[in-house]
């Protein structure tokens, strides 16, 4: 390979070095149960002659895998009464101060648009086949100085189309170069998000900052009652934990980018020298997450501490910005592309069949409400036949559900596979799931198995399946010393099912 001149090596490191400080700092606006290390270990003793020939089969007619492999939501079988949609909650475009390293205008915060940021957001968003995505524009600036529907980043020459309601528009069916039509819905951040507002609440930017820019019960029920937003907490480890339990929430943000990458700067930056200075023994720059992806003790003991005072649903947020890492990686792309963190992670909704063929915002809004959505880290790939519900007296309750006791409930669980057809000699990864009950400080396990599997529920409580993976499967895309990303981690979170919980409110 080409080696780069050194001078240039050394301008790009020292542009890495500021700007990953600069955008980590713009974007911030349990204990793992079970044995994890023992299913690593037996992973590990795996051969290189163990090839996963029934692992293999169903994907037979499915493109071979690789990292940056593309599935669309018409590649997903529905699940009972529910198709199933994918989509993006968190997302910053040029009406957020910080995004687009800083220049969402080409004068800073003034100005017209850039053009660029502007055109690469749209670009991004449909290179990863999203059918919606809820943007989350900070509220301090920009969000608050313009109008809806050019904050839908609307542009009817495309042929994109407005969700209109009363009369006014609401949303943006927004077209893509290929065909493909997906939702975008506006709202804003403020370390909480507001997904969804219908319409501004407030005439003047002035008067709109100071609502917006409000933590309180009060502020929050206006948002859902006036602007039919759902309001959700985000940059959890950034909470004081008591700050966080005074409110009543909506959602729940399990996972942050920004938040994991300010929690290992040294690795990260340790990270980046190598994929500038030895990209051939380097992971792919598909891959380059795992070099500090952790999901957090702190989000996983709030978010038990959360589900046992209150129901959310749970989401991972991508929080994009394209303001951290301009460099472009080996595969010609910059590291904080908009399409490689909208392919990075992702949320899945189960729409009712008779709703799904021309969603609105309302319909995707009643699907997170009700708790039907999982989330998955797709660096592992996409999953592929996942399923968690509740059956007792014959019904079945998705996730989201609250019955009032947990008498006679079984839960079952559908262990997911990797999308994608591997290629010869691919050892296959190591899939578990694992049901898991919230309590004090952590979660629980109380069932796990690589098949699928029925668990006969014995206590009251608030139960979620963690799918954890080993992935062997991408040992040929990780550089010289692919064994160090092989541990067991997340991969796939589904939403909670909550039994006899004191504030449960059951649903026919």
């Amino acid at each position: 390979m080409k080696q780069k001149d050194p001078e240039e090596r050394m301008k790009r490191m020292r542009w890495l070095v500021i700007l990953v400080g600069l955008g980590l700092a713009g974007a911030a606006c349990t204990k793992a149960q079970g044995d994890a290390a023992t299913v690593g270990l037996d992973a590990q003793a795996q051969t290189d002659s163990e090839v996963a020939d029934v692992a293999v089969d169903p994907a037979a007619n499915e493109p071979t895998f690789d990292p940056k492999l593309l599935r669309t939501s018409d590649a997903i079988a529905p699940v009972r009464e529910f198709v199933v949609k994918q989509g993006q909650i968190h997302g910053h475009s040029v009406f957020s101060h910080d995004a687009c390293d800083g220049s969402p205008r080409v004068n800073g915060e003034t100005g017209a648009r850039n053009e660029q940021c502007f055109w690469d957001f749209r670009d991004g968003i449909c290179q990863t086949g999203l059918d919606v995505l809820f943007l989350t524009d900070h509220n301090a600036g920009l969000f608050c100085d313009y109008e809806y529907p050019e904050e839908f980043l609307y542009e009817p020459d495309q042929g994109d189309t407005l969700v209109l309601r009363d009369g006014a528009p609401v949303a943006n069916r927004l077209k893509c170069k290929d065909g493909h039509t997906m939702l975008l819905a506006p709202g804003f951040d403020n370390h909480n998000l507001v997904l969804g507002l219908e319409k501004h609440l407030r005439a003047t930017s002035a008067d709109r900052q100071t609502l917006y820019g409000t933590k309180s019960d009060a502020a929050f029920q206006e948002f859902r009652d006036s602007g039919h937003a759902l309001v959700a907490v985000a940059y959890v480890s950034d909470w004081d934990r008591a700050e966080l339990a005074k409110y009543k929430w909506d959602g729940y943000e399990v996972f942050n980018p920004a938040t994991t990458m300010k929690m290992h700067m040294g690795t990260m930056l340790s990270s980046i020298a190598d994929f500038v200075n030895d990209p051939d023994n380097s992971p792919v720059p598909e891959l380059a997450i795992l070099a500090v992806f952790e999901e957090g003790a702190a989000n996983m003991q709030f978010w038990s501490d959360t589900v046992l005072r209150q129901r959310v649903f749970n989401f991972i947020g991508p929080n994009a910005h394209r303001n951290s890492l301009p460099m472009e990686m080996a595969d010609g792309e910059r590291g904080d592309s908009y399409r490689r963190l909208f392919h990075w992670f992702g949320n899945f909704f189960l729409l009712p069949k008779d709703q799904a063929a021309t969603p609105d915002d309302r319909t995707y809004k009643d699907a997170l409400a009700a708790g039907r959505v999982y989330n998955a880290f797709l660096f592992y790939g996409y999953p592929v036949g996942f399923d968690f519900h509740a059956t007792v007296g014959g019904k079945t309750y998705e996730m989201g559900a609250e019955l009032q006791s947990a008498a006679g409930v079984t839960l079952h669980v559908s262990v997911p596979r990797v999308y994608g057809k591997l290629a010869s000699g691919t050892i296959a990864p190591v899939i578990t799931a694992k049901i898991l009950r919230a309590v004090t400080d952590g979660w629980e396990e109380v069932a796990s198995d690589t098949k699928d599997y029925d668990f006969a529920v014995k206590t009251a409580g608030v139960y979620r399946v963690d799918v954890r993976i080993v992935p062997n499967h991408l040992k040929k895309f990780l550089g010289a010393t692919p064994e160090k990303y092989m541990a067991e981690r997340s991969w796939v979170y589904s939403g909670t099912i909550y039994l006899g919980m004191p504030y449960s409110q059951p649903k026919p």
